[in-house]
């Protein structure tokens, strides 16, 4: 007779049930890292991309029917960090342009020949290019106020560069009128606050490779040929064929 007692059998319990990893959140953490070195140049408002993946994932992840809050969470921190500084870099870039540029644009508004002259070449159309600039200066403040000494890139929906190259909204241009309308490619474009209203003020490089000579210039990008880096009058007297101004 067997009197030793019975076996008492094991329970077990079996492995917790698989929980995937949340695609959408790993898809922010990813965008928010790609679309911050999109937003420092161009459109800072990107980032609400991977944001709006974060809201969308969070259900399942406060459910706990996926895994990722951590990731997340950390995407949504990349992101509004990422928006932030890219927003405020170009506010700073736009604030900058138009205080190195801004100098010339208050000689004209004054009607400063001497100073215009330093930001222009010698030759024979330099006294005429001064007098068509003053005269629609003259009449842009004449509609729309005295200039405040103020200068800066217009935004729009791409970001500073693309305010700095797109043609704003803009009614006329004030006489005397440039002989073609400003293109696309040939024209950089600045905010002029007056007392009354913003001017708006095309630095006009005639060709589109003035344009892009321009632009190697005044980023301080030296030339094939010439490997001085040139100061901002340098640049502007080199690139810039005139200066107009519409509201």
């Amino acid at each position: 007779m067997n009197d030793r007692p019975a076996m008492v059998e094991a329970e077990y319990s079996g492995p917790p049930p698989y929980v995937p990893v949340s695609g959408l959140a790993v898809t922010a953490l990813v965008l928010s890292i790609v679309l911050f070195f999109v937003a420092l140049f161009g459109p800072w408002w990107c980032e609400i991309v991977p944001i709006l993946l974060v809201v969308l994932a969070w259900g399942a992840l406060a459910r706990r029917a996926r895994r990722g809050k951590t990731v997340a969470i950390i995407a949504l921190v990349l992101a509004l960090l990422g928006g932030g500084i890219a927003y405020y870099l170009q506010k700073g870039i736009s604030t900058f342009v138009g205080e190195q540029v801004a100098p010339v644009v208050v000689a004209i508004g004054k009607g400063d020949r001497a100073e215009i002259a330093t930001w222009l070449p010698e030759g024979p159309e330099r006294d005429a290019k001064i007098d068509r600039w003053v005269a629609r200066a003259k009449a842009a403040q004449a509609a729309e106020g005295a200039f405040s000494g103020e200068l800066q890139i217009p935004f729009n929906l791409w970001g500073f560069m693309g305010g700095l190259i797109a043609k704003p909204d803009v009614r006329e241009e004030f006489e005397p009128k440039g002989e073609l309308p400003p293109r696309t490619g040939s024209t950089f474009w600045m905010r002029a606050p007056c007392a009354k209203g913003d001017v708006y003020v095309a630095f006009d490089c005639g060709s589109p490779e003035r344009f892009q000579e321009a632009t190697r210039e005044m980023q301080g990008t030296p030339g094939a040929d010439d490997p001085k880096v040139h100061s901002m009058k340098e640049a502007f007297g080199k690139a810039i064929d005139e200066v107009r101004f519409f509201h």
